[in-house]
């Protein structure tokens, strides 16, 4: 159960619209990436598919993976709260492992955004 409300309470952390850079990565980076393949694409075969729409999805799910844990662990170290977290009876591994999957579901928007804006400029 507590499981379930950690995952909840990272949930609403990785989607919290108040840091203008989660909105950057979450909305604004898949595109420019979209934009900077096909422009790369274009100039060595003129060929866009699937494959490179998939791998720029892909590309903003680790940018956003990346960012958030390391915003994230920062945050807590400069609050102090990783100490606090250390002492705490519930497992470092429950605690890790439940705000891994939050950021996983979370990353999950950027690359769906991704498929609907190639679906949207390239037909």
């Amino acid at each position: 159960m507590i499981e379930i409300r950690l995952i909840i309470k990272n949930l609403k952390y990785f989607t919290d619209f108040k840091n203008t850079f989660y909105q950057f990565i979450l909305i604004i980076e898949p595109l420019f990436n979209l934009v900077m393949i096909f422009a790369l694409s274009s100039l060595k075969h003129g060929t866009f598919n699937l494959n490179y729409v998939l791998s720029v999805g892909l590309m903003s799910m680790i940018s956003f993976n990346l960012y958030s844990n390391g915003s994230f662990f920062y945050i807590e170290k400069q609050k102090g709260i990783l100490n606090i977290l250390i002492a705490t009876p519930t497992s470092l591994r429950v605690i890790f492992f439940t705000r891994a999957i939050a950021n996983t579901i979370v990353s999950f928007i950027p690359l769906i955004l991704t498929l609907v804006y190639s679906r949207i400029i390239f037909g």
